[in-house]
C-alpha cells in the first residue's frame, strides 16, 4: 500500500510538470527498465486471448494475420504473434519504438508462456530461441516478418481485407475521439 501511494505521488508530480509525462516514461521505461514487468503481465493474459480467439471467434491461429494495437516498448506482442501464427503481424505502437533492452526478456517471456497445448509448433519455438542472438529489436522483427506502425493517425500499412484479427489490449481509450474514429474506420477496412 505504501509503495502504491509513493508511486502515485511521484506520477502526480511528473504529471503536473510541463513535459512531465514524457520525462516519467523515459525515466521508468528507458532508464529504470520497469517495462519488463509488462512482459510478465502479457505472458499471463495472452493464453486467455488465444482461447477467446479460437473458441468465441472461431479463428484458426496458424497462418492468421494479426493486427495488435499498442504493443508498448517491449517486442512481446510481435514475438507472441509469430509463435501463434507464423508471422509477427502488424503492431501499432504510439510510443514510437520498442526498446532493445527488453528484447531478451520479451523473447524469454514468449517461450515461457503457458500456451494451450499444441498451439506453438516446435519450429517456431526454435526460431524464437535463435533470436537470442538478434542484436536489436529491429533485427528480431525482420526475422519474424513483423511490421511496427507508429502513426495511428495515418492509413495502416496493410491492404484492405488482409487482416484476420484486430486486438487491442488497453490502447483504444488513450486516443482522442477523432483519432479513434479514423482508426476504427481503418480497422474495418483491413479486416
Amino acid at each position: 500500500m505504501i509503495r502504491a501511494l509513493a508511486k502515485g505521488a511521484v506520477q502526480a508530480g511528473f504529471g503536473w510538470a510541463p513535459g512531465g509525462d514524457h520525462a516519467y516514461r523515459w525515466l521508468t521505461r528507458s532508464v529504470l527498465g520497469t517495462f519488463a514487468s509488462h512482459v510478465d503481465k502479457l505472458a499471463r493474459v495472452w493464453p486467455g486471448y488465444t482461447e477467446l480467439w479460437r473458441a468465441r471467434c472461431g479463428l484458426t491461429l496458424d497462418g492468421a494475420r494479426l493486427l495488435v494495437l499498442d504493443g508498448g516498448e517491449t517486442p512481446f506482442v510481435p514475438l507472441a504473434a509469430y509463435a501463434l501464427t507464423g508471422s509477427g503481424g502488424v503492431v501499432t505502437n504510439r510510443h514510437g519504438a520498442m526498446l532493445d533492452r527488453y528484447l531478451a526478456h520479451a523473447r524469454a517471456g514468449v517461450l515461457a508462456t503457458a500456451w494451450p497445448a499444441g498451439l506453438v509448433p516446435a519450429a517456431r519455438r526454435h526460431t524464437l530461441e535463435g533470436l537470442r542472438w538478434a542484436p536489436t529489436v529491429a533485427a528480431a522483427l525482420a526475422a519474424i516478418d513483423a511490421t511496427v506502425h507508429t502513426d495511428v493517425e495515418a492509413v495502416l500499412p496493410v491492404g484492405t481485407a488482409t487482416i484476420d484479427l484486430c486486438h487491442s489490449g488497453g490502447a483504444l481509450e488513450h486516443y482522442r475521439p477523432a483519432t479513434l474514429d479514423a482508426l476504427l474506420r481503418e480497422l474495418h477496412r483491413v479486416v
